[in-house]
This record gives structure tokens, C-alpha cells and sequence, in this order.
């Protein structure tokens, strides 16, 4: 007996030929000719190397062995059904995540390895912008996810308490409780990635005026400014690239000088179950960052 050989077609029929008790009447239910049935039946009782039907003036009727078959054919059928009901299960589909640089740099790289490995027919595409622009693209409906800095909390969620760090050229000299008067003298290298708003608004509440020296979008370059010795410049712990230690110094402010980045969807995205996977290894992987000083 060579049980390879018995396929689905050969189960269909042993359980339509039970039910219908005729080989004219299997036909015509399962969409093919006697003679198909005929064949078929002759095959698994190759495979089989023993009888299952017999025909009889009125019809046909199963031997034991084709009733314990048919047993058998109705539990293969219904877990082949059950496999099949994946395919309509699968969840899948395009979603759009807006974030800011440092987030497509530290939190999305394991959010999409582990969503393609588990949900291979979600596609995620990024958008990279402002603190701004993300939330302008999620409220417009351009973006399914949106994760930036100090979003509307009524409209958010809380992902990382993060904060601004001072950095400066390698060498100079710091002081232990550094305050925003303390920069006001020098020049100033401002991040123009969604950053300048947040940076301006707080010198501004504390009346200082900031001398800003140059604007600059791409975090490596402002980095490196830096590091040349040309300013100074604020930048979320998120943010910096995995050498900074060799570029800059770095310094908390005094007072602490926080900065929440956070997490959006549209209410409509509530029941997008792509979205809700997405969002969930979001949540899981910003857990898992430690923020060190």
C-alpha cells in the first residue's frame, strides 16, 4: 500500500459515494463524469490493495473497509478545510508609518523584522519628516502610524520619556549643572528635522535668546559641526548616532530637559488589524530601549 498516492479528490469521493449511496449521482456533485469516478475509485483501491465499493442493481454500497475509509476521509477533510481557512485569515495589507529619523534609525528596524517574519503579507512603508509633518500626514490620513516627539498627548500615546543632551566638541570644558543662560553666548547649531520648534519655545518661556549660527537637517552633518568646534546644539537621546562618543561630549541639562516621543493612529485604524500589529510591536520593542544619560 502505497499511502502517497491517495489525494483529496479520491476523499471527496469516498464520502460523496457514502452520502449519495450512486456513482451517477457523485458525478454530478462533485462536477465530473462517471467514468472519472470510476477511476478514481479503482485507484484507492490500488493504494488500498482492497475493495471499498460495490455495485448493486440499485446503486452502490461501501465494504467495512470503505465505511472505516470514509471515517477517516471526513476528519482529512475537514483539517485540510481548516488549513485552507488560513488563506481568508491571513492578515495582511500596505500600512504607512511616518516617524522622525532617529526612529527609523533605533525602534523600526525591529518592528519590521519581526513583522516580516511573522506577517509576511503586510507591507510597511515609511515616511521620514518632521515632528511636524507626521502629524500633519497622520491627520490628513496620508500616514497609519505616526511616531514623534512631543505629540498632543489627547491624541497619542506615551512610547519613551527621552531628553535633551548638550553637545559640544570633544576637549572643552563642561560644567556640572549646565542651565539655558549657559548658551545663550554661544553659537548654536539647530536641527531643522522637527526639533526647532520644541528648541525655540523653550528658550523663549525662560526669556533667552538663542545665536543661532547654522540650521542643519541631516543629524550626521550636525554631528559633525559640531564636532568641528563650529557650535553647540541640543538633540534627543534617540537621536544620537551609535559613535557619537567619538565625535562629541555630551551633557544632561539643568533642570532636566525632557522631551516625550509618542505614538498616533486614527481612530479608523481600530479596526485595521495590520495597523494593530504594527502598533503592538511598536509598543513591545520601545519597551525593550533603555535610555542611559
Amino acid at each position: 500500500m502505497n499511502k502517497n498516492n491517495i489525494n483529496i479528490k479520491m476523499l471527496k469521493v469516498l464520502v460523496s459515494l457514502r452520502d449519495t449511496g450512486s456513482v451517477s449521482r457523485t458525478a454530478e456533485q462533485l462536477h465530473v463524469t462517471q467514468s472519472a469516478i470510476s477511476h478514481t475509485v479503482k485507484a484507492l483501491e490500488s493504494t488500498l490493495d482492497t475493495q471499498i465499493l460495490i455495485r448493486e442493481a440499485r446503486g452502490v454500497t461501501l465494504t467495512a473497509a470503505g465505511k472505516s475509509a470514509t471515517e477517516s476521509a471526513n476528519v482529512a477533510l475537514a483539517a485540510i478545510n481548516d488549513i485552507l481557512q488560513l488563506a481568508t485569515t491571513v492578515i495582511s495589507g500596505t500600512i504607512q508609518v511616518a516617524t522622525v529619523n532617529s526612529v527609523s534609525r533605533v525602534i523600526l528596524p525591529e518592528v519590521l523584522v519581526h513583522t516580516r517574519r511573522n506577517y509576511p503579507n503586510i507591507e510597511v512603508k515609511l515616511l521620514i519628516g518632521t515632528d511636524q509633518e507626521v502629524e500633519q500626514w497622520v491627520k490628513s490620513g496620508i500616514a497609519d502610524i505616526g511616531i514623534a516627539y512631543n505629540l498632543q498627548a489627547k491624541s497619542s500615546e506615551l512610547l519613551i520619556e527621552d531628553q535633551f543632551y548638550l553637545i559640544q566638541e570633544r576637549g572643552l570644558s563642561s560644567s556640572a549643572n549646565l542651565a539655558l543662560s549657559d548658551l545663550c553666548d554661544k553659537g548654536f547649531v539647530m536641527s531643522s528635522s522637527g526639533c526647532e520648534p520644541f528648541i525655540q519655545q523653550i528658550f523663549e518661556q525662560s526669556n533667552q535668546e538663542l545665536n543661532v549660527k547654522a540650521t542643519v537637517s541631516d543629524i550626521g552633518a550636525l554631528f559633525s559641526i559640531v564636532a568641528s568646534g563650529y557650535g553647540v546644539s541640543l538633540v534627543p537621546g534617540l537621536a544620537f548616532p551609535y559613535d557619537w562618543n567619538k565625535q562629541v561630549m555630551r551633557q544632561p541639562m539643568t533642570p532636566f530637559l525632557g522631551c516625550s516621543l509618542r505614538m498616533m493612529s486614527p481612530e479608523t485604524s481600530a479596526s485595521n488589524e495590520a495597523v494593530q500589529v504594527l502598533l503592538g510591536y511598536i509598543r513591545e520593542v520601545s519597551k525593550s530601549i533603555k535610555m542611559t544619560s
